[in-house]
């Protein structure tokens, strides 16, 4: 499809905000289209060159456009007035677009579930490592925890930082938990000191023999399993 660029006249910007009726104001001026903003955040964006007026729809703000679902494009004759032009959107465009502002909905919901989750279990984790650190700073959505001591290494300057987010190359598959990320001492111990917080969060078993590994017992312990820690 060939797009269509040009912007509704006065004239005719109120003719459609009379048709779309109640809620609906027009939006900033774009430039090369006219666009209105629905009572549900819901954007109208309508092009129109002279002969053939155009028309595309955008999610309200904060909601991201579902893969694989498709909001359709639609084009009418400009002949036919902002009345008929107005009936097909209702008719070509409303009934997918609720499909995917439903969708699009739903996802945001569970976005924001699995963000609160992880505000909550950083929350569990900094409580947990405050024994451990001298001050903690938040840079770019990473909380910092720099100072954690350990006898056998005194002068390393020990670095554990907690991302909440995804990296930016997406790899990362768990949305809803905080990754850890620990510098300045050997992997061994790196592992001691998320076992030690994972005990703090993990509900022990009570049949369980006493294991446990700290960040004080790591240099005579036997060496930690990161992929055994039970985050």
């Amino acid at each position: 499809m060939s797009y269509i660029s040009g912007t509704l006249s006065d004239e005719n910007a109120a003719l459609f905000l009379t048709q779309l009726g109640a809620g609906w104001q027009q939006d900033k001026d774009y430039g090369w289209k006219t666009v209105f903003r629905g009572p549900d955040g819901q954007r109208l964006s309508i092009s129109d060159n002279g002969t053939r007026t155009q028309v595309d729809v955008w999610l309200p703000d904060g909601l991201t456009h579902p893969h694989g679902m498709t909001i359709p494009t639609i084009t009418v004759a400009s002949s036919r007035g902002a009345a008929v032009i107005v009936r097909e959107i209702e008719r070509r465009i409303w009934p997918e677009y609720r499909q995917v502002l439903a969708e699009a909905t739903r996802i945001k919901r569970e976005q924001d579930a699995r963000e609160q989750r992880s505000a909550e279990m950083l929350a569990e984790l900094l409580d947990a490592a405050r024994p451990l650190t001298a001050s903690h700073t938040t840079l770019n959505g990473e909380t910092v925890l720099d100072g954690v001591p350990h006898p056998s290494y005194p002068r390393s300057h020990t670095r554990i930082v907690f991302h909440q987010q995804p990296g930016h190359d997406g790899a990362y598959p768990y949305p809803d938990a905080v990754r850890v990320t620990i510098d300045g001492v050997p992997q061994h111990i790196a592992c001691a000191l998320l076992a030690f917080l994972a005990k703090q969060l993990v509900p022990e078993d009570p049949t369980a023999p006493d294991t446990a590994t700290t960040a004080e017992t790591a240099e005579t312990a036997d060496p930690v399993a990161c992929e055994a820690i039970p985050f």
